[in-house]
């Protein structure tokens, strides 16, 4: 049996994904996170990066 997990994601997901990592790792690096909130961290760098993209997004136009 396979312990390989498979993911997709899509530019605007790598973008997120990518800002959430950064995020997680300065609390990893500021010793935020331990055993028993480990999970608990993950969403919050996850809803933190997502609310800094849509922020950008209704302030920054772009053209094309």
């Amino acid at each position: 049996m396979s312990d390989k997990v498979y993911v997709n994601l899509h530019e605007d997901e790598l973008v997120i994904f990518n800002a959430a990592v950064e995020i997680f790792s300065s609390y990893i690096s500021n010793e935020r996170v331990n055993n028993h909130n480990q999970q608990e961290m993950i969403e919050k760098s996850v809803a933190i990066a997502i609310e800094i993209a849509s922020h950008v997004d209704e302030r920054v136009e772009c053209d094309g």
